[in-house]
Order: structure tokens, then C-alpha cells, then sequence
């Protein structure tokens, strides 16, 4: 049962991306729905087998309370018992041109507000369930795979695309951001954010498998030739993965996207530099490769990314945040 939950899981979030990324109402219903009874199941087959969850809710008490705070305010911004001093003056102007008493709330919109609700219930459903699978790492290799193999599927959808000049997501026109790639995405931004989460799973892979063998023995020479030949040998299908993700994460022409992007990346690369016992080889001088071949894909396909850095308007609210 757990194995089936597990499965389900990576495979909603594989899939989410591809009906837009999950922004319309039919969408992330299907997604809110699933992951609600994927949580349910997980939760049946714990109580059922007599397990204790490998990661309990007193384990996570602090970021619970925060979370669950947010959700409480929430539902008093929706809900029609709050004080009337707090509803907003919409509700009173609605009355006034009606003629006639309605139902006030803090909420402008509370239908609105309980969809946020929702959406932020799936994603917290989606976190939990993680980080019990997580515990396992068989399964957290799993899950990088299969966010790395997505990651590099729907960037060859967006390479494709984009060099053929086909105007269209999936089967539907494109009816914005014509010029930059966005994959199965609306909104390059939203394209760019997933693009980094892939390519950044991607390199963990990568430098896993790079540091599963032992090279300590070898001469320096020995050593850079035997990297090289089992990444374009054995590991060419990663290698080919990190190009076609920040080939399309630059061709997005985001630019929040493609600096997160690096934030992570650099992220990654300290806690490797850091990590006590680690047998990644030149993981001391990996800052230097990954900037040269950062300025290498900036100089290939970053140029509009450059450009609109360069122009970016001191009036757009987005440079002040």
C-alpha cells in the first residue's frame, strides 16, 4: 500500500506541470483531490500496519504552529462570523448600492480565500508525505530521478518549440511570452523556477556518482581522465540533462529564475565543499568550473537574459523588491 502511495505521489508531481503548471481551477482541484487521498491512504496503511510515522508532527512543531497560524487567519478572512469592524468596505458599499443588507467579510473575495486554503493544504499534504518517504534513501534517489528526468523532458519540449518557432503549449496558441521559452508553462517565471529545481537535482545526481568511486590513488592526470570518460561514458545521460535544463532555463529569459537558479546551484556547491566525508573528486574547486561553465551557457543562449538585466527600468516595482 505504501508503495503504491509512494508512486502515486511522484507521479502527481511529475505530472502537475504538464496541464499548465497547475493554474486552472480544474487543475488544482484534480491535484488537491489526489494528494487528499494519497494522505488519507498513507494514513490508513500506518494505522492499520501499527507503524509510527519516521517523522512525527512533534518533530516539526515550530514551522506546524507558523503554518497552521496562517491557515487560521485564513479561514477568519473567509469566514462569515468574524467582527464587522474587521469585514471590508466593499460589503458595506455593496449593501448601500443594493439597497439591501449582504454578508460582510475581512476577504474581498472569500471564495478566493478558501481556494488558497486549499492550494496551500495540498502543498503542505505534498510536504508531508515527502519528507516521510524521505526517511528512505532508496526512495529519495527515486524522487531526484524522477524530478531530473521530467526537469529534462519538458526542456526538450521547450527546446523544440522554441527553435521550431511553434507558438503553442502543448495544443493550445500561446497567447504570451512568445519569445521566451516556458515548456508546458504559462508564465516563464513559474517554467524558470521548476527548470532550477531540476537542474539542481540533477547535479546531486551527478556528483553522487561522481563521488561513489575512489579516486584518492590516482595521479592528478589519472584522475581529471578518469572524471571525463565516465561522465561522457557512463554518465553522458546526466551530463546531457545539466545542458538541456540551463539551455532552456536561459532560453526562459527570466531573469528571478535564472538567479535563483545560481543561488541554489552555489548553495549546493558550499554544503558539497563542506560535507564531511565526501568523495566527490575537486569538490574543493568545484566553485570555479561551474562559474567558467555558467559564463559558457550566459555566452550561448543568456544573451536576452543579459540584455534585459542590463535594461531593466528603475520605474518596475520588481527592482525595488
Amino acid at each position: 500500500m505504501l508503495r503504491v502511495v509512494f508512486w502515486a505521489l511522484v507521479g502527481s508531481v511529475v505530472l502537475a506541470p504538464l496541464p499548465f503548471g497547475s493554474i486552472f481551477p480544474w487543475s488544482y482541484t484534480l491535484l488537491a483531490t489526489v494528494v487528499a487521498v494519497l494522505v488519507l491512504a498513507w494514513s490508513a496503511a500506518m494505522l492499520f500496519n501499527g507503524h509510527e510515522p519516521p517523522v512525527t508532527i512533534g518533530m516539526l512543531w515550530i514551522p506546524a504552529l507558523l503554518f497552521g497560524a496562517v491557515i487560521l487567519w485564513l479561514v477568519v478572512q473567509a469566514a462569515p462570523w468574524s467582527p464587522a469592524a474587521w469585514h471590508n468596505p466593499v460589503w458595506a458599499d455593496t449593501a448601500r448600492a443594493l439597497g439591501r443588507p449582504v454578508q460582510g467579510y475581512i476577504s474581498v473575495d472569500p471564495f478566493a480565500t478558501d481556494t488558497s486554503i486549499m492550494r496551500l493544504l495540498t502543498y503542505a499534504g505534498i510536504f508531508w508525505l515527502a519528507l516521510q518517504f524521505g526517511r528512505s534513501s532508496d526512495r529519495t534517489r527515486q524522487v531526484f530521478y524522477a524530478i531530473a528526468i521530467a526537469g529534462t523532458v519538458y526542456a526538450a519540449y521547450g527546446i523544440v518549440v522554441q527553435f521550431t518557432g511553434i507558438e503553442t503549449i502543448l495544443w493550445f496558441p500561446k497567447e504570451r511570452y512568445k519569445d521566451a521559452l516556458t515548456a508546458t508553462f504559462r508564465y516563464k517565471n513559474a517554467y524558470a523556477t521548476y527548470a532550477g529545481l531540476g537542474l539542481v537535482c540533477t547535479l546531486a545526481l551527478l556528483s553522487r556518482a561522481l563521488g561513489r568511486v575512489d579516486l584518492s590513488a590516482m595521479g592528478p592526470r589519472e584522475r581529471l581522465r578518469t572524471v571525463i570518460t565516465m561522465m561522457i561514458d557512463k554518465l553522458w545521460y546526466l551530463l546531457l540533462g545539466v545542458v538541456m535544463v540551463a539551455t532552456a532555463l536561459l532560453l526562459s529569459d527570466s531573469r528571478a529564475g535564472v538567479l535563483a537558479t545560481l543561488v541554489g546551484v552555489l548553495t549546493f556547491v558550499v554544503a558539497l565543499r563542506f560535507a564531511p566525508g565526501s568523495k566527490l573528486p575537486y569538490r574543493k574547486a568545484l566553485v570555479g568550473p561551474l562559474i567558467a561553465a555558467g559564463i559558457g551557457f550566459f555566452a550561448i543562449s543568456g544573451g536576452s537574459v543579459l540584455d534585459r538585466l542590463a535594461t531593466t527600468s528603475t520605474e518596475d516595482v520588481r527592482t525595488d523588491i
